[in-house]
């Protein structure tokens, strides 16, 4: 969506396109219920970027969570990308908009800086309880990586479309992932081996939301 505004496009049209993208990727990768299900909340946040209305859209987010989980309900115990994709939206969605409040000025990288850091705290338990480790290194390596994604992503669906001619850009930029990770990785004290309970899983999110509910609170009291 800021890469398609950014190079003019109306709010509107950057809608409809990056939908379009979205769609069409979940279909070339098969559409397995991990790509639907992040699909059905990447569009949701879509959507709330094409209405201005990013803070509104928990309840949405929230209801298309309900619909997946009367379907299948083990998704919230076991279903791990569930759990990242539902608490990262939400993150955006809440916390994004705090961190913009401290910026004048706002431009793509603050944008993807501000939006790498929602969705970072958000999931952070989640993605610590699971896999034992905290990445100290990763809102860098968002920052570095975001930006090329929609381009590699772009040349993968025109390669299938228009051939080989596309091979070599979207090498170049699959190999610049792969080695700025690999890069990244090597730097000391990029990651900490940690392990967390339940105790602190649960004490974490009721501090993030009781912080939420006090800077709301503040922010109604000024006006």
């Amino acid at each position: 969506m800021y890469l398609l505004i950014g190079l003019g496009l109306w709010r509107g049209q950057a809608f409809y396109f990056a939908l379009g993208i979205l769609i069409l990727f979940i279909i070339m990768v098969g559409a397995p219920a991990s790509a639907i299900r992040a699909g059905i909340m990447g569009g949701i946040l879509l959507l709330a970027h094409k209405l201005g209305r990013l803070s509104d859209s928990g309840r949405i987010v929230v209801f298309a969570a309900t619909v997946m989980l009367i379907f299948n309900p083990l998704l919230l115990r076991y279903d791990v990308g569930f759990q990242l994709s539902f608490l990262a939206v939400l993150g955006i969605i809440y916390l994004k908009p705090i961190f913009d409040s401290w910026f004048k000025k706002r431009n793509n990288l603050l944008q993807i800086i501000t939006m790498t850091l929602a969705a970072q705290i958000a999931t952070l338990p989640i993605l610590v309880f699971n896999f034992g480790r905290i990445s100290f290194i990763s809102p860098l390596a968002n920052v570095l990586i975001v930006p090329v994604l929609p381009f590699v992503m772009g040349l993968g669906l025109a390669f299938n479309i228009f051939g080989k001619i596309l091979v070599w850009p979207m090498y170049i930029g699959l190999t610049y992932i792969v080695r700025l990770t690999d890069l990244l990785s090597e730097i000391p004290f990029a990651a900490k081996e940690i392990n967390i309970g339940w105790f602190w899983l649960i004490a974490y999110y009721i501090v993030l939301i009781i912080g939420l509910c006090l800077y709301k609170r503040k922010q109604k009291l000024k006006f």
